[in-house]
């Protein structure tokens, strides 16, 4: 009975082994073994629970090493994924995109640049530059960017035969506390570059007409101020012609009668009495005023129509014969510059010679002994017009005089010496000419006086002939 009972302790214990190690086949590592006895069964069962264990922490570690495995497969493909998606992005970039290395060499390239240069990776910036100048640009900049530093401006260099402009960036790829490389962009700027060219040009031709349109206006408003200043001119010598030539007519007859009068009773007179000495006052006096009237009639006479070519030079050396000898007497040095070649003009000799006279004798008046006068000849710029010009040292105009030299009955002279009318005959004859009469002066500073009148063009009578 009792090996009976051992009998069936021992097979049941056994069927628990099988059972069990059936189920941890399956992959029941949790499968409990109630086996506990201290024979070879229970060394059996103990060993079966330790083999359970030993499973059980290798299948936790497969596990895990496959978790890890299908982690890293997946973050691959993400890390294949953005490489693609950013080497996506650097190729279309429509600019230059590249890198270089600790060693000098480009480990990256996009294809703007390809395009450019070609293949550049595992080349020198030596092997790209177009000239040393650029070359030493370059070099320049990466070694500031190799030392941290993130580089940017503007260059030029050539390209494919092409100068173009670029704004350059080049920057550090940082990783821990190293530089492995740096990365640069050139992005091309050349249109913006030209665009401001084009922009600066067109600014400066805009500053250039508004500096012809500010000399223009310049111009035409000191020309209408002129022809406004002619026509009140005119207006004023006609108004005083008109008068003048009253005052002539009415005081001409009586003059002419009272004269040879004077005269005659002169001659009977003793020399050196009372009656001869006033006989001269008078005579003296009357033909004085005779003078005068001869000024109104010339400054109310019509112009002469008798018109000759003139060579201006005959008729300065003709006028300044009549007034030489008082300049030289004064001690006034008299400076000749006469332009050679000078065009001839048409007019009349003797109203010329008044006028050149008429403003001679002012200078004269104005200047003290020791004087300078200079009268020159030349022509204008665009050959149209004769130019004369008396250039004098003496006492000069003062600014608020200048705009009535030219006005009937205005001088500066002591009365007895002048009534004002020289320049006015002087500019009418000048206008009728068909040229202009202008000053300049200042307090002090002497006269200029210009006359201007139209160059013959085409040959006609000649006073010579």
């Amino acid at each position: 009975l009792l090996g009976f009972i051992i009998s069936r302790s021992i097979a049941k214990n056994i069927e628990n082994l099988r059972g069990a190690a059936i189920k941890i086949g399956r992959g029941d590592l949790d499968t409990k073994i109630e086996v506990r006895t201290n024979d070879e069964i229970g060394q059996l069962a103990d060993s079966f629970r330790q083999m359970a264990d030993d499973l059980r922490s290798t299948t936790v570690a497969r596990d895990e090493l496959v978790r890890e495995i299908k982690e890293r497969i997946k973050t691959e493909g993400q890390l294949v994924k953005s490489r693609a998606q950013l080497n996506a992005v650097i190729e279309s970039i429509p600019f230059d995109v590249f890198g270089i290395d600790k060693d000098g060499r480009y480990f990256f390239q996009n294809s703007s640049i390809k395009e450019h240069y070609g293949d550049i990776i595992g080349q020198r910036p030596e092997n790209l530059a177009p000239d040393k100048d650029t070359l030493n640009r370059w070099l320049d900049n990466n070694a500031r960017a190799f030392n941290g530093e993130v580089v940017t401006g503007e260059i030029s260099f050539e390209i494919q035969g092409q100068q173009r402009h670029f704004y350059n960036i080049i920057a550090p790829i940082v990783t821990d506390d190293s530089i492995p490389g740096i990365v640069g962009m050139n992005i091309d700027i050349t249109g913006r570059k030209e665009a401001e060219e084009e922009l600066r040009k067109a600014k400066e031709e805009i500053e250039a007409w508004n500096r012809e349109l500010e000399k223009r206006v310049k111009e035409k408003t000191r020309e209408l101020k002129e022809f406004q200043a002619r026509l009140i001119q005119a207006e004023k010598l006609s108004a005083m012609g008109q008068v003048a030539a009253g005052l002539a007519h009415e005081f001409n007859s009586p003059i002419a009668g009272l004269l040879p009068l004077l005269q005659k009773y002169k001659k009977t007179a003793k020399p050196g009495s009372d009656s001869f000495r006033d006989m001269t006052l008078m005579l003296d006096a009357t033909e004085h005023m005779a003078r005068i009237v001869r000024d109104f009639g010339s400054f109310a006479g019509k112009p002469s129509e008798r018109r000759f070519e003139l060579d201006l030079e005959n008729v300065f050396e003709s006028t300044l014969s009549f007034i030489s000898s008082r300049l030289e007497q004064k001690g006034i040095q008299l400076v000749r510059e006469y332009k050679d070649g000078l065009p001839r003009v048409m007019g009349n000799k003797t109203e010329l010679q008044q006028v050149i006279l008429n403003i001679l004798m002012n200078a004269y008046d104005a200047m003290s002994d020791d004087g300078r006068l200079v009268v020159r000849t030349g022509v204008s710029r665009d050959k149209k017009e004769v130019i004369m010009e008396f250039i004098d040292n003496g006492v000069g105009i003062p600014g608020e005089n200048l705009k009535r030299v030219f006005d009937p009955f205005f001088t500066t002279k002591e009365p007895g010496k002048g009534v004002g009318l020289g320049l006015s005959i002087s500019y009418g004859i000048i206008k009728n000419h068909g040229g202009n009469i202008v000053v300049e002066s200042g307090n002090r500073k002497g006269a200029t006086f210009r006359v201007f009148l139209p160059a013959v063009t085409v040959k006609g009578v000649s006073d010579d002939d």
